[in-house]
């Protein structure tokens, strides 16, 4: 197997588990709009009809991305769209995170633990493999 193959067969496997994690946060968030609602709102930054509006948006668009990245992950448009979706997730949970807000992430309802380092960090590593995902699907596109 070429460096080429493989790197394309690691970028693959982890577009799933990407996919995957954003399919599985879509569909709890769906069965709960209004927990994300909550949890939108502690973050301080919109509240009202537009916190409201993306408390249903999101889990949409969430796992649209994901079963995007699951089956279609090679096509460019896909990874930067998640490459959005990860770098909006990132602004909210550093500032909250610098801030000091003493707040749950949400991304999974009621399984995250209080905000801190390691989640900043978390959410650093899913934006560069974003980015990892879109060099991938550049080469695609240039071949």
């Amino acid at each position: 197997m070429t460096l080429e193959k493989t790197g394309f067969a690691i970028a693959k496997i982890l577009s799933t588990l990407l996919g995957l994690a954003l399919v599985y946060s879509g569909y709890i968030h769906l069965q709960n709009p209004y927990q994300l609602y909550d949890y939108i709102l502690r973050y301080e930054l919109i509240s009202g009809w537009p916190a409201l509006s993306l408390a249903m948006f999101l889990p949409w668009l969430n796992v649209l991305i994901g079963y995007g990245l699951v089956f279609q992950s090679r096509q460019f448009f896909v990874p930067l769209a998640g490459l959005f979706l990860m770098l909006t997730y990132w602004g909210a949970v550093s500032q909250a995170w610098a801030r000091g807000l003493n707040i749950q992430c949400g991304c999974f309802g009621n399984q995250d633990g209080i905000i801190n380092l390691f989640t900043v960090a978390r959410n650093s590593c899913l934006v560069l493999i974003c980015i990892g995902l879109l060099f991938v699907a550049s080469k695609k596109i240039g071949d």
